[in-house]
């Protein structure tokens, strides 16, 4: 649930306002947290494997890891 701001010049948002940012806090929870977790075991299961040596840094793994559809699909997500 979101937390509303309560002071005197707090503007009170309509339902549809409270209900878009509960949509949008529970979407960016599940982006955040399953889908990162999700994530995370592809590249160990599928993208490393692949790989021939083990990632140096983040910017390797994000290099190795970029062309993957999911990987696209989460950072639109996180991003947007």
């Amino acid at each position: 649930m979101t937390r509303l701001v309560t002071h005197d010049l707090a503007v009170r948002p309509t339902r549809n306002e409270l209900a878009a940012q509960d949509f949008t806090s529970s979407l960016r929870g599940h982006v955040l947290n399953r889908m990162a977790a999700t994530l995370k075991n592809r590249f160990e299961s599928d993208i490393a494997p692949r790989l021939a040596e083990p990632p140096a840094d983040g910017r390797a793994i994000h290099a190795a890891i970029r062309p993957d559809n999911y990987f696209r699909f989460y950072s639109a997500l996180r991003i947007g």
